[in-house]
């Protein structure tokens, strides 16, 4: 993908799909083993979505409540421990020369995590971040890390890319946002953030990496 980005100072990276690799069947497979529905009945209550999904992303569910809405949505005839289960099953790993790639990306450009999610995948991703790549937690590997259930607020909503942008004194012109998801993109593009789509589970932090060291030089 061709971009200009000399003009680059920063880079909000997401997480799922971008990061660490993700895939959200695996989780309705197993939601699918836990029910008492028919796999056509369950699929068409995914494909709804219920609003609880982003509540608990946005940090104004508990996650007991969560659990209780999973239960209810999908007829689970299962433990809260064995639906949490579920729920995470669709954390997958890190490839570690992606987190290497950020690593040095930080070396020379202030980075960002923006990502929607919740307590109980965090507390996954990060099991899986120490076993892939030895590191403990995301923390470390950016200047700030912003979590939609902690700041309440989950994209494409524009008052989370704006709080990034106020609380680091960051321009929305120097700053890469990197994402899978078009509706996330087009809400940092409204507000003038440089965007680039990445393809779920895709090689784009490698291919941005290389880019950024072709129009910056080095580091």
């Amino acid at each position: 993908m061709s971009l200009d980005l000399k003009n680059i100072k920063n880079i909000i990276f997401d997480l799922g799909g971008v990061l660490i690799n993700i895939d959200t069947q695996i989780s309705n497979r197993a939601f699918e083993a836990l029910s008492r529905q028919t796999p056509e009945w369950l699929q068409a209550q995914i494909k709804v979505i219920p609003a609880f999904f982003k509540e608990y992303e946005k940090g104004t569910i508990s996650k007991e409540a969560f659990v209780e809405a999973l239960r209810q949505t999908f007829a689970l005839e299962a433990s809260s421990e064995a639906i949490i289960a579920a729920w995470n099953a669709m954390i997958l790993d890190f490839l570690p020369e992606r987190i290497q790639a950020v690593v040095a990306m930080r070396k020379t450009f202030k980075t960002f995590l923006l990502s929607n999610s919740n307590a109980e995948h965090i507390y996954k991703v990060e099991e899986h971040l120490l076993r892939d790549t030895g590191y403990a937690s995301l923390q470390m590997l950016f200047d700030k890390v912003y979590y939609s259930h902690e700041v309440h607020l989950r994209k494409p909503d524009a008052k989370i890319y704006e709080q990034v942008l106020q609380e680091n004194q960051l321009k929305p012109e120097e700053t890469l946002f990197i994402d899978d998801a078009p509706d996330n993109i087009a809400g940092a593009e409204k507000i003038g953030i440089v965007t680039w789509q990445a393809q779920r589970n895709g090689t784009d932090v490698l291919e941005l990496y290389q880019l950024l060291q072709t129009q910056h030089g080095n580091f």
